[in-house]
């Protein structure tokens, strides 16, 4: 009822009313409407009932299972890196990470992440802050944070496997120390639903080590419900990847992408005239498949700037290069169109299935530099996110 009681509807004689969905809560689940009803008055129930559920979700997660729904958020580089960098204006008032931090009861990271920087702060107009909820695992160092007020303070838990050396500045703020024996998801779950928390969200950031078991042990148990995965417009050659090995074996199957911009198959048939084979050297071609007249360009040295000039002679306006197969065949010629300036485009499709194989793309001309995209603009096909971006 959103907050109206429903006698104030009978009072004012309302003859109709429609409501998008019941409250989960057992203990006035319907109750409303079914007092709406005895008195007479129309009531339609479960209109735009979905819209409803998921503006709702974390209170219903909470009600039907008496823990916190539970959301994981990180960034990616366009070529699949874990990054620390959060997009330009992400943090600003109106960006999609001030905006999740209005959404959240509390955030749970790693302790490394902030040192002496400010926590994770909403700078929406709204008054609302997460509770913070630091992991500390066993740091070798006294654990050093900002200086809260008395208020702030009483906003940030600190998680620990075993007694941790805080900063004296720190520890006279009075802020609450938890030690656990063993750091699991669930055990943290269970104190946040304690101090009335209906949703966390867990922030990949920082020593990303401190949060990996929490993270696998989430969806092991099902404690995780969403995921909120930001593509940073560039391409990243750095070391580091994520990696969880509980999942290295496993695909996580993630349902309903929604992307959001934050800021900035195909069968030929009868067509032997319609393909061309570039090779860097006289190739052997199956006898069966030569007899049909496929054209065969051999160039000393394969070069995507020769083999544009050939298509710009045949008129084609536009190609793309599709990054399927043995990746090894064209890695150079993309190494080359990023040099030479001879890509516009990018289309990456990002698939609903977290996968921890050992194949990742690597191109070497860019393990130093990175190549910003601009304008990314995601749309969805199915299940999955197609993200398009330009050079």
């Amino acid at each position: 009822m959103g907050g109206l009681h429903p006698a104030a509807l009978i009072r004012a004689k309302i003859t109709r009313v429609v409501v998008g969905m019941v409250d989960p809560n057992p203990i006035v689940a319907s109750k409303g409407v079914e007092k709406l009803r005895d008195s007479g008055i129309d009531v339609t129930v479960g209109v735009e009932e979905e819209l409803c559920k998921k503006l709702n979700e974390a209170y219903i997660h909470r009600m039907l299972t008496g823990k916190p729904f539970v959301a994981l958020r990180y960034s990616l580089s366009v070529n699949g890196r874990l990054s620390n960098q959060l997009g330009e204006g992400a943090k600003d008032s109106g960006g999609y990470y001030s905006q999740l931090l209005q959404e959240y009861d509390g955030i749970i990271y790693s302790s490394t992440s902030i040192s002496k920087k400010c926590v994770p702060t909403s700078q929406e107009t709204q008054l609302k802050q997460p509770l913070q909820i630091l992991i500390a695992r066993s740091p070798n160092s006294p654990l050093q944070l900002p200086h809260f007020s008395t208020d702030a303070a009483s906003q940030v838990i600190i998680f620990a496997d075993k007694d941790i050396v805080i900063d004296p500045e720190v520890s006279r703020q009075g802020i609450e120390t938890v030690i656990l024996g063993n750091l699991q998801l669930d055990a943290i779950l269970d104190h946040c639903a304690r101090r009335g928390l209906c949703s966390v969200l867990i922030d990949l950031q920082g020593n990303i080590g401190d949060l990996k078991e929490l993270v696998q042990e989430g969806v092991d148990s099902g404690l995780l419900q969403k995921v909120v995965m930001e593509i940073l417009p560039f391409w990243d050659e750095g070391k580091e990847i994520l990696t969880l090995k509980k999942l290295e074996k496993r695909v996580l199957r993630l349902e309903k992408m929604h992307p959001e911009t934050s800021g900035q198959n195909v069968v030929i048939t009868d067509a032997a005239s319609q393909v061309i084979i570039f090779a860097d050297k006289d190739i052997v071609i199956d006898p069966e498949v030569s007899r049909q007249g496929i054209e065969t360009v051999i160039l000393g040295n394969l070069q995507l700037d020769a083999i544009l000039d050939h298509c710009a002679h045949r008129g084609l306006c536009s190609v793309l290069i599709d990054l399927q197969g043995n990746i090894g065949d064209l890695k150079e010629l993309v190494e080359e169109g990023v040099d030479s300036g001879l890509l516009q485009k990018v289309v990456m499709e990002i698939l609903p299935f977290w996968d921890e194989g050992k194949e990742i793309l690597t191109l070497k001309k860019l393990e130093k530099r990175v190549l910003r995209l601009e304008k990314m603009h995601p749309e969805t096909s199915g299940q999955n996110v197609v993200m398009y971006g330009y050079f």
